[in-house]
């Protein structure tokens, strides 16, 4: 779960616990866009899983639905309407044509991890690898800020005190370049 919103070396810092695989609903709409014909993914169940609306459908076998497929492992029931997942797909698309719905169940891994002393989960679809954060330890904004602050002031005295044009901005790119070498190590360290 590395990335720009996450506090830094999470992938390498966190405690993670046990999978748990499940089974999670989707409406699957085959429809005609601009772009051509595409299937769009809709949850069918209520989920605080974060991005879970721009997953796509992994490519491979599909089957019909039937109970041995599972064996022991929990099936998530759908709980969302075909409608109401289908006004979802059309405020983020616009109105297309739809060919033909159905409901997948995939699979995917749940778990919590620790950071820091605080719990978070999270699920990986079981297919792709991709990661949908319920919850995460974010990045913190007053290192961040603190750098804004400090090239305002910087730059704001900078341009008070220098009247000299060409000289101004001699002064500002030599200021600049540790500034950003400040913000470039605050970004690799929070």
């Amino acid at each position: 779960m590395a990335g720009t919103r996450t506090v830094a070396n999470l992938d390498k810092k966190a405690k993670i616990g046990d999978p748990e695989l499940f089974y999670f609903p989707f409406w699957a709409f085959r429809v005609v866009t601009d772009a051509g014909e595409k299937v769009v993914l809709e949850p069918a169940a209520p989920s605080s899983l974060q991005g879970m609306q721009k997953m796509t459908l992994p490519p491979g076998d599909t089957r019909s639905w039937t109970d041995d497929i599972a064996g022991g492992t929990p099936v998530i029931e759908p709980d969302v309407p075909q409608n109401t997942a289908r006004q979802w797909m059309v405020s983020r698309l616009g109105e297309v044509q739809v060919l033909r719905t159905v409901l997948y169940h995939l699979p995917m891994f749940r778990f919590s991890y620790g950071y820091q002393g605080r719990s978070y989960r999270a699920a990986v679809d079981a297919v792709s690898g991709q990661v949908f954060p319920a919850d995460f330890p974010a990045k913190a904004e007053a290192p961040f800020i603190a750098v804004a602050a400090l090239a305002i002031g910087l730059f704001s005295i900078e341009g008070l005190i220098i009247s000299n044009l060409l000289l101004k901005a001699v002064v500002y790119s030599i200021s600049a370049l540790p500034i950003l070498l400040l913000a470039w190590w605050i970004s690799r360290k929070v």
